[in-house]
């Protein structure tokens, strides 16, 4: 096989991984939990001059079926809306998705 006929198949094959994997559309799939409460924290960081910079938070604690998450700052969470012993379905996901 010439150089050029296998640097060819190789774009080709490339090609069509990079349109399966694009092509992938399964919806996420959610699981049942509870949120058993929150707390109110405080993080502080350093800003971009040196200067110190707060902000408070609400912390949620949710119970999954094998896990108990702290969420704070994702997605409807930064809302607020949620009460102790609120049922929620959720899914956990890796950051970038």
């Amino acid at each position: 096989m010439n150089p050029s006929t296998a640097l060819r198949t190789a774009l080709f094959v490339l090609l069509m991984a990079t349109i399966a994997a694009a092509g992938d559309k399964t919806p996420p799939t959610y699981q049942k939990g509870t949120i058993t409460g929150w707390d109110k924290r405080t993080d502080i960081r350093s800003g971009a001059k040196g200067e110190t910079v707060t902000r408070n938070k609400k912390v949620y604690e949710l119970k999954g079926a094998d896990l108990v998450y702290q969420v704070d700052y994702c997605g409807a969470f930064q809302a607020g809306k949620f009460t102790a012993g609120q049922a929620v379905d959720y899914r956990v996901a890796l950051y970038p998705p």
